[in-house]
């Protein structure tokens, strides 16, 4: 070991088995020294014919990770955003790469190479970023010599591994690339297709991220129809089929220690848990089973303008020449476009397939289900509940300014009108009653009954002290 590393290495920072060798262990220090250990002499493992040094290796940069990809190769990665390549025997200091340079960047804290029959060697690294234009970014770089991606999170990433096939038994001469990409960021669980050709997202079974978006209310529908149930299950595989890969989840492992059903043939009950978020969305969860999973997503800000929400009709915009090429993945994302679009009250009537959501800015939406698109104008109707109130000042947000133009409803929820309270507080008590059409809405400063059918006013009554 050189004189200067041997009083104070650093840190440990690294530990990997040599492959073919499990005597043989390779140590990383912190500050950039790889030692070769072999635990059954023990001692440092000495070359072949050269018993008078030890097998060292020493970076000039403090030391992040080491990966072995071949019995006698390794790759470091180091906190100046750079990896490099070793060969235990081989006396060179190679030169290291830094992808995203020559700027400074970011430390690459995990890096996995593994040789590939088809695309060559496939490389796999979180972080690397340049400081001054994407720090705050938290990535994840995938790529083989003709495809290069870096999936870019909206949480802090934690770890990261891949998962094999299962060996195929008469053909193990070629490498076995890995199948998959399981990312553990600190607000969701992210698994990425390595077979698929745009490397796509795989829905998740279970630990699905229930506050993408922050909850902000929910309701639980017990005993739901089997017809609506299909209808709502058929409009969210719609919403996701471009989104997500079409392979199985690749961990099979484990055992389910669960009693199974005295009567197999006794239908399911259908559970759904409705949470109603920050963003303005409604989501539809299965509540039947161990896990949630998720069915379909409603997006009640399609309904409104301004510019905050003008963003969301936009397409994003594929960039082909962006450097380095990013692609977002996992669904977390905290920012709501607008305070106001915030779901305050849900309400699902499971028999007429009403669904009826109530937010921060006194609007009430009424939508039913269905099997094709429309395009269609919704108009709003104001219903004033402090008009005969002299002299009161509402001194708190706007409303949110509804579309005046035809909107295109995907399959599922259709939105069948639209409720505007004044003063536009938020929405604080809720009920529905679909046999008479009547849903009722309470504020701070009264309530309002309203006939969602003919989209009419019927009553308003104010609660605020006179004086």
């Amino acid at each position: 070991v050189p004189e200067d590393y041997k009083k104070n290495p650093g840190a440990v920072e690294a530990i990997a088995e040599q492959p073919g060798h499990p005597d043989n262990i390779l140590i990383g220090y912190n500050r950039g020294l790889m030692v070769l250990w072999n635990k059954a002499t023990p001692g440092a493992q000495q070359l072949m014919g050269l018993f008078s040094r030890a097998q060292t290796f020493v970076s000039t940069q403090q030391l992040e990770s080491v990966h072995w990809i071949s019995e006698n190769r390794f790759v470091s990665s180091h906190n100046d955003g750079s990896y490099a390549f070793w060969s235990p025997g081989n006396d060179a200091v190679p030169d290291p790469t830094t992808l995203y340079g020559p700027f400074p960047c970011k430390a690459v804290t995990k890096i996995l190479v593994y040789p590939t029959a088809e695309h060559g060697e496939l490389v796999l690294f979180s972080g690397g970023m340049q400081r001054a234009s994407y720090g705050d970014r938290h990535t994840i770089t995938v790529m083989t010599k003709e495809k290069h991606l870096v999936f870019d999170f909206t949480s802090k990433i934690i770890d990261f591994f891949t998962v094999f096939p299962k060996e195929d038994e008469e053909n193990n001469e070629s490498p076995i690339s890995p199948e998959a990409l399981i990312v553990l960021a600190e607000e969701e669980l992210v698994a990425i297709d390595l077979t698929n050709p745009d490397w796509k997202m795989m829905a998740l079974p279970y630990l699905v991220s229930l506050h993408a978006s922050a909850v902000t209310c929910s309701q639980h529908v017990p005993n739901v129809p089997e017809e609506l149930w299909e209808a709502i299950v058929a409009a969210g595989k719609a919403q996701t089929e471009h989104l997500y890969s079409d392979k199985p989840w690749p961990i099979d492992g484990g055992n389910i220690l669960c009693q199974k059903p005295a009567n197999p043939d006794k239908p399911k009950h259908r559970e759904l848990l409705l949470t109603g978020h920050e963003d303005g969305t409604v989501r539809f969860w299965n509540a039947s089973d161990v896990a949630l999973t998720p069915l379909y997503k409603y997006n009640s800000s399609i309904l409104f303008t301004g510019e905050h929400l003008d963003v969301l009709e936009q397409p994003p915009e594929d960039d082909d020449d962006e450097w380095p090429p990013f692609k977002k993945v996992g669904i977390f994302d905290p920012y709501s476009d607008d305070p106001r679009l915030a779901v305050k009250k849900v309400l699902l009537c499971p028999l007429s397939s009403t669904l009826v959501i109530a937010g921060t800015a006194g609007h009430v939406i009424t939508a039913t289900i269905s099997s094709e698109p429309s395009n269609k104008e919704i108009k709003a109707v104001t219903m004033n509940i402090v008009n005969d109130r002299d002299g009161f000042v509402w001194k708190g947000h706007d409303h949110l300014p509804p579309r005046t133009t035809s909107i295109s409803f995907a399959v599922g929820f259709q939105s069948q009108s639209l409720l505007q309270l004044y003063p536009p507080a938020a929405i604080t008590a809720l009920a529905l009653h679909s046999e008479w059409g009547l849903l009722a809405a309470g504020t701070a400063h009264g309530l309002a009954v309203f006939d969602y059918t003919r989209s009419k006013a019927v009553s308003v009554k104010c609660t605020l002290n006179p004086n």
